[in-house]
């Protein structure tokens, strides 16, 4: 394939036929869509953090597992992914749980539990244990239910793959609107001169031996209609706006589509995107405060991109600036 050379060893399958070639552009435009949606994960919140701990590791774990936590290790603070242990407290607060990283590091913790010192009741695990108030740990989640948002990432990015895929289907449909029938021995002249019509190449059918065979050869009209490419495209967006408005990423910064939206629409999108964003910044803004009432150490986290706030600006105003310009 043309691009195994582009720049040095691309992680193509060695010996790919054109047969499979369908499948792995099908499985790079998942990887390309999930790993997209990842990214703007990423760039959601600012931390600021000591330098013995990740932002980005801390983000991951957060995304992928709804949460991590902080550990006070040998006088510095460092973050992990976090597992539970099957020991909780009267209120589902884990009292231990495991923290790993990437090289192999996993231990156990002994979390901190918010009001500890003034009931040993909040300490008390499933046995029936009372745990000492021995915390080395501070937990840290993404969201109230500790729910995992690469799960909406994995989702969305197949409905993406596969509007984005059906979206080639038609194009390639609307170039070539009919279906071909031919006698049998000339199939293989047929498919070549389809496959140049894709490669905009100029396309004449050469068959040896030919004869009047040629005049049976005929077309079904497969009917395409060009407004359905329009609305597959818009179901792009909508599911790509759906995404974005659950991760808090505004969508609707185009100003054509401000001037087609009502003013509630516009309000009810702002509140969406805060309330997308402030649900997940408050538990990471408490797991900061409770870094620093346990160790003492500050940390702090914000929103890294400031929400635009849409306002309504009417069809004829926006006609009146395109008009003076």
């Amino acid at each position: 394939m043309w691009y195994n050379n582009i720049f040095g060893n691309i992680p193509l399958p060695n010996g790919i036929l054109d047969k499979n070639l369908t499948k792995f552009e099908t499985d790079r435009e998942f990887l390309n869509n999930f790993n997209n949606l990842l990214t703007n994960c990423l760039e959601i919140f600012e931390w600021d953090l000591p330098e013995t701990c990740n932002p980005r590791f801390l983000e991951l774990s957060l995304i992928y597992r709804g949460q991590a936590l902080f550990a006070y290790e040998n006088g510095s603070l460092i973050n992990l992914s976090a597992s539970n242990s099957g020991d909780f407290n009267v209120y589902g607060e884990p009292l231990r749980m495991y923290g790993y990283g990437m090289n192999g590091w996993n231990k156990e913790y002994n979390m901190y539990i918010p009001g500890s010192s003034e009931t040993d009741q909040v300490m008390k695990s499933v046995s029936g244990e009372t745990l000492k108030n021995n915390f080395d740990s501070v937990l840290c989640r993404d969201n109230a239910s500790s729910y995992p948002y690469f799960n909406y990432l994995i989702m969305f990015a197949q409905r993406l793959t596969k509007m984005i895929r059906s979206i080639d289907v038609a194009t390639l449909n609307l170039k070539q609107p009919v279906l071909i029938t031919c006698e049998e021995s000339y199939k293989n002249s047929v498919e070549k001169v389809l496959n140049d019509i894709y490669q905009d190449k100029p396309a004449t059918i050469a068959i040896k031996g030919f004869n009047s065979k040629f005049a049976n050869f005929d077309t079904i009209d497969l009917k395409q209609d060009p407004t359905v490419l329009n609305s597959m495209w818009m179901s792009y967006d909508k599911y790509d706006s759906i995404v974005k408005s659950i991760l808090g990423i505004d969508c609707i910064s185009n100003v054509n589509k401000k001037a087609q939206m009502l003013s509630g629409e516009l309000s009810e999108n702002n509140m969406s995107l805060e309330y997308s964003l402030d649900k997940r910044l408050e538990y990471r803004k408490k797991a900061c405060e409770q870094i620093y009432d346990c160790f003492g150490i500050y940390c702090d986290v914000k929103i890294k991109h400031n929400i635009e706030k849409d306002e309504f600006i009417p069809q004829d105003s926006l006609t009146e600036v395109n008009e003076n310009e």
